[in-house]
């Protein structure tokens, strides 16, 4: 019985799908969804069911046929009581210019079966099974990547940026360079009003964390990832100096556009940086 069932729900599906196409091509895409409509109606009225529409065209007083809570089929006592799901015809705009991949669609359960949800849009995400159990629809799309990323092991590294010239405007300038995710920790103690852009920040969704000064503790920690090679301080390092260039070296880090950081080394003879 199922499997007659199954056929003759099939034969609703192809008479739709016979209908709509006479009016491929022809930029009516009213007239071919009407048409796969009252097709799939008619056609349904000759099946040994007692068929209910779950989701359908619409509700009662918004479509003729097949709306919401229609009953279809023969409907005599005894037949298979049947929760029905259906779009006439999906890509009405497809069928109206002459374009493939319209479809008829039809499913169908057991009395029950099917949720209804009528006019109901549901916000979905779907990923791999690698992933699952580590996005949220609910965080941004950016967030969900570096989560999805982390989850593959191809996460890209957060920048850690420190701000610590504390003159009005370098925060704002550090801001816009910043790539996304990017943490920004304020060491520099500005003593002037400064202005950011705050729209900018979240969009790139920057981590801002103000500081205050640092213990003996932290210098002692930083000193020794050095050593061990785990920070490598060559790319801020922009000259180096003895004891005797020390004076100099203040002196040349007036100039931002030559040095960053000069690096006093008291067993080199160099005055100058």
């Amino acid at each position: 019985m199922e499997t007659l069932l199954a056929l003759e729900l099939v034969r609703v599906t192809e008479a739709a799908a016979i209908e709509s196409a006479r009016y491929m091509g022809r930029g009516d895409r009213d007239a071919a969804d009407h048409a796969a409509t009252e097709a799939m109606r008619r056609t349904f009225d000759e099946v040994e069911m007692s068929g209910r529409i779950v989701i359908g065209e619409g509700e009662r007083d918004e479509a003729p046929m097949l709306y919401i809570g229609e009953q279809v089929g023969i409907g005599d006592p005894g037949q298979p009581e049947i929760d029905i799901a259906v779009d006439p015809l999906e890509g009405t705009n497809l069928v109206a210019m002459g374009l493939a991949n319209a479809i008829t669609v039809l499913a169908a359960s057991e009395k029950g079966g099917l949720l209804h949800a009528p006019d109901t849009y549901l916000e979905k995400l779907c990923v791999g099974p690698v992933a699952a159990g580590h996005v949220d629809i609910r965080l941004s799309p950016t967030e969900n990547l570096q989560r999805i990323a982390e989850a593959l092991g191809a996460a890209p590294p957060r920048p850690v940026i420190f701000e610590c010239v504390g003159i009005p405007g370098v925060l704002q300038q550090i801001i816009d360079g910043a790539p996304l995710l990017s943490r920004i920790v304020v060491a520099g103690v500005c003593m002037q009003v400064d202005r950011i852009e705050p729209a900018l920040a979240i969009q790139k969704e920057i981590e801002l964390r103000f500081v205050f000064g640092h213990s003996p503790l932290e210098y002692r920690d930083t000193v020794h990832l050095i050593a061990e090679g785990k920070v490598n301080c060559a790319p801020m390092i922009t000259g180096t100096v003895g004891l005797d260039g020390v004076a100099g070296a203040f002196e040349a880090l007036r100039d931002p556009e030559r040095h960053a950081k000069i690096l006093v080394d008291p067993a080199a003879a160099t005055a100058s940086p």
